[in-house]
């Protein structure tokens, strides 16, 4: 459930998008399990591709499972 102080930034050595996983689940660092799986629950259902038929809606969804 960690994740990295970087937010968004472009790594320039290997091109990947760094992204902190509290930020993306949208908790404090200090988040207890409870708190993070109710955050994931929300995000989830918001992103699942059956749900939002948006074009990054898969990106997103994966990107949420990661952060889970």
């Amino acid at each position: 459930m960690g994740g990295s102080s970087n937010s968004t930034k472009e790594d320039d050595n290997k091109g990947f998008t760094k992204v902190c996983y509290y930020e993306l689940l949208g908790v404090e660092k200090a988040a207890t399990d409870k708190e993070i799986n109710k955050a994931y629950k929300k995000a989830s259902l918001k992103w699942h591709p059956d749900k939002n038929k948006d074009e990054d809606t898969t990106e997103k969804f994966q990107a949420i499972n990661e952060a889970y």
